[in-house]
């Protein structure tokens, strides 16, 4: 039986920013710890984070295409596995985003995953003195020696730059276009430092046994360094610190945590270095009843450019700040000394440690002002991302402070994690269909749209005019038609999945052959003279373009001429088909063994043209003569080597040298990604190599079709209808295609009466049958009781991505399968 089971589970989140104003970059954590409470399989490792860009789960479930978000997970404590999730969003004014983590075994998720560029880092060299973390917004550094100080590069451009200041032949105390030292501690504790009060005056972290550091996290979202001391003397105790910086994409500022060790009694300071003629700010408000506290500076406090520089620039301006989110001014309690503005940090008791947190920011006016600007933030109600005064400073301080302290908030919804679901509307109870009934139902809305668009076809016919002597397109007896692949009225490929309508479209594209295939199948099913009556109106105005037609003339031509001779014997029809097959055969370059997809002498083919060696097979029974079915077998063969890879997924194209029939490279264009397997593509690919096993008996040919179709029963979902992209599985694009799903189940069918092994013959078929139940009772109309759209309309197929659609070849290929079916005598059990 099929193995249908998703690879891919999600988690749904609901972000949440609670502030009146917008915000970029807003840091998000999930507990990996709460994840594994609704999802015992996720290991941390294999996931992936998207939006849908909606507000509400309902309006999540109706998306069709999601977008990555730059994340990570991250080790905090080093025991191996992962204990947070880490992603920034941009989020709106009160605006609420739902997001969704996808995880599953890496193999599964390394295809869908998407580098981005990383935005933070953190490094230790000897050449800057310590450690070193940053944001492409400002980067910091400690000097890790006794005088343990945090000093800042300035950013004149968003880059990350600590790897190349650290070079040996860079001078970072001089401008570059990255921009450079800009600041002079002195005898500070340093920006942000930590250190213990002693007797009022500021005691560094200088007297210690040993100094360790570890870089925690390093990654696009956030960087993480700890660095850790021991036996630091203060007054007469000696106590273990750990101070942990954390800084995130997009941010001037970072988070700076301490654990103390045994630290009674102990009172921890940070602070600001004190310049001359510069201000300090100091903020202790409750503006939204709740306490804050912050210390700020803004002036004349850059440095002039080289080592040895102890002057301040006079045209340049820095400023400095410490934020103590849910703190109050007595316990902050500011003190200034000759160096210092210090700021007292709070520690809260754990045991024998005790922990606090504070954050540091600084923001240089020579920051490029557009580095930060993000499409969709209305910048009158977002924070600047530079600023150039010490009002917007003050501003900038104020308004990140309240953002800290009530930062932006994530709730996990899921209950369990669960596969990526089907369209809503395939989820409700359904009545099940046996096969004659869905029969009944393409019959019934084929006489609705014969009825409409064959009016439409005929009034096009009676009023179009064409100039011989301009057209491009002459029929393959030099006369005009009024339609072609890409001229004329009466055609449809795509309709809407509630009203069914067909879409307009001019000229009958590739497609046109589907919907007149459609209508002969029925002729041959009812033998009711108005299908072949309208299958020759729309197979007449096709006629005679064979020549203008590239690799798709196979089954534009075998779906419409061959069938039509099949059924009433009409010459016209045969030398149609005929045609169709010689121009094939002009398209088909015996360097490379393959049928070039658009032109004579083109470099590249396709995997669709499986489908379209029909015409060859016909044309070699036809004629009787055998190097039709032998160009067939040799295309199929060459693209069994260079399009089905080793597990039996497929490539979409191959380009080649003509001439030399040299390989180049392959690719996929309309599946997710270059190494994923696009679901129509492998349709293609079983139903055509099966089809080919079959006419052929190329026993390479019957491998490769059960090749494909043992990737095809691993990769199936649990609804047994395929999505767009089989890798994909409706991670970032939610899109079933019945189309694809129809064209399985043919190539099942067709192996089960291939293979001489009768327990794999029956697991085809009965994969195909399940396919085939899935498509009629949940994606054929009616789905439920209440449904409104008309009768017979199949839904959900994929023409290219993210179109959600109904397919007149999905049409066909489910109709072509349940009269196989029905053919056989198979009935359904209900």
């Amino acid at each position: 039986m099929i193995h249908a089971a998703s690879g891919i589970k999600v988690v749904k989140l609901i972000v949440t920013n609670p502030q009146p104003v917008a915000r970029t970059d807003v840091p998000f954590v999930v507990s990996v710890a709460a994840i594994l409470k609704i999802a015992p399989d996720f290991d941390g490792k294999s996931f992936i984070v998207m939006t849908s860009d909606t507000a509400s789960l309902p309006d999540d479930a109706a998306a069709v295409r999601f977008r990555p978000i730059a994340a990570q997970a991250d080790d905090l404590n080093g025991d191996g596995t992962a204990d947070e999730i880490a992603f920034t969003m941009h989020l709106g004014t009160r605006e609420k985003r739902v997001v969704t983590i996808a995880y599953g075994a890496e193999g599964v998720i390394a295809p869908l995953r998407v580098k981005f560029s990383p935005r933070t880092h953190a490094a230790f060299n000897k050449k800057y003195e310590g450690m070193g973390w940053e944001s492409e917004r400002v980067a910091w550094r400690l000097y890790f020696d006794r005088r343990n100080a945090i000093d800042l590069y300035g950013k004149r451009q968003p880059a990350l730059v600590l790897d190349y200041f650290a070079q040996p032949s860079v001078d970072y105390h001089q401008e570059s276009p990255f921009g450079r030292d800009i600041y002079k501690n002195g005898d500070a504790l340093g920006i942000g430092a930590i250190g213990a009060l002693v007797d009022g005056k500021p005691v560094k972290v200088s007297d210690v046994a040993e100094r360790t550091w570890k870089i925690i996290a390093d990654g696009a979202v956030r960087s993480i360094v700890d660095l850790n001391y021991k036996n630091w003397k203060i007054g007469n105790k000696t106590v273990d610190l750990t101070s942990r910086m954390t800084i995130w994409a997009g941010q001037h500022y970072f988070e700076h945590s301490v654990t103390l060790q045994n630290g009674d009694g102990i009172q921890l300071v940070t602070g600001l270095p004190a310049k001359p003629n510069v201000d300090v700010i100091r903020l202790s408000s409750q503006p939204n009843g709740r306490a804050r506290y912050y210390a700020a500076t803004w002036g004349k406090q850059v440095l002039q450019t080289g080592a040895t520089a102890t002057e301040p620039l006079p045209d340049q301006n820095l400023g400095l700040g410490i934020m103590l989110p849910n703190v109050s001014n007595a316990e902050a309690e500011g003190l200034t000394d000759a160096a210092n503005h210090l700021v007292k940090v709070p520690l809260e008791k754990k045991g024998s440690s005790s922990t606090g947190k504070f954050y540091v920011v600084a923001g240089w006016d020579q920051e490029a002002e557009d580095g930060g600007s993000v499409v969709g933030i209305d910048p009158s109600v977002s924070i600047p991302t530079a600023v150039k005064s010490l009002d917007a400073w003050e501003r900038y301080v104020d308004t990140l402070s309240v953002f800290l302290q009530a930062p932006a908030r994530v709730e996990i919804t899921s209950k369990s994690a669960a596969p990526v679901a089907a369209p809503p509307d395939t989820l409700g109870e359904v009545k099940a269909k046996s096969y004659a009934e869905a029969i009944e139902l393409m019959r019934l809305d084929a006489d609705r749209t014969a009825e409409k668009w064959s009016k439409i076809l005929t009034e096009y016919g009676k009023t179009a005019k064409v100039d011989a002597a301009t057209d491009k397109d002459l029929n393959f007896d030099k006369t005009p038609n009024k339609w072609t692949m890409r001229r004329g009225k009466g055609f449809f490929t795509e309709r809407d999945n509630m009203t069914g309508e067909w879409g307009e479209q001019s000229g009958f594209y590739w497609t046109g052959n589907f919907w007149v295939g459609e209508l002969w199948r029925l002729y041959g099913k009812t033998k009711d003279e108005k299908y072949a009556r309208w299958a020759r109106l729309w197979n007449d105005a096709m006629l005679g373009q064979e020549p203008n037609e590239h690799h798709d003339v196979g089954f534009l031509n075998f779906y419409t001429s061959a069938f039509a001779y099949d059924l009433t014997k009409e010459d016209k029809y045969k030398a149609g088909a005929l045609r169709a097959a010689e121009r094939l055969k002009q398209l088909y370059n015996p360097r490379t063994n393959l049928v070039a997809a658009w032109e004579i002498g083109g470099e590249d083919s396709i995997i669709d043209t499986m489908m379209n060696l029909q015409i060859w097979y016909w044309a070699s029974k036809e004629t009787n003569d055998s190097g039709w079915r032998e160009l067939g077998r040799q295309h199929a063969l060459k693209s069994a080597e260079w399009l089905v890879r080793p597990d039996g997924s497929i490539t979409q194209s191959v380009h080649y040298d003509p001439k030399t029939g040299r390989y180049r490279f392959a690719h996929t264009h309309q599946g997710f990604g270059n190494d994923t397997a696009w679901g129509r593509g492998t349709g293609w690919a079983l139903y055509g190599f099966s089809i080919s096993a079959r006419e052929t008996k190329d026993a390479k040919l019957l491998e490769t079709a059960e090749k494909i179709a043992r990737f095809v029963m691993t990769r199936t979902p649990d609804d047994f209808v395929s999505w767009h992209d089989y890798h994909d599985e409706g991670v970032y694009f939610r899109l079933k295609d019945t189309s694809a799903a129809a064209l399985a189940a043919n190539g099942f069918f067709q192996l089960s009466e291939l293979v001489t092994d009768k327990n794999r013959a029956a697991e085809y078929r009965a994969t195909g049958e399940k396919i085939i139940g899935a498509l009629i009772d949940r994606y054929l109309t009616p789905v439920g009781v209440n449904d409104k759209t008309p009768a017979g309309v199949l839904r959900h197929g994929s023409v290219l991505r993210p179109n959600d659609t109904g397919l007149t070849y999905g049409d066909y290929y489910l109709l072509d399968a349940l009269l196989w079916l029905d053919s056989r005598g198979i009935e359904r059990r209900l």
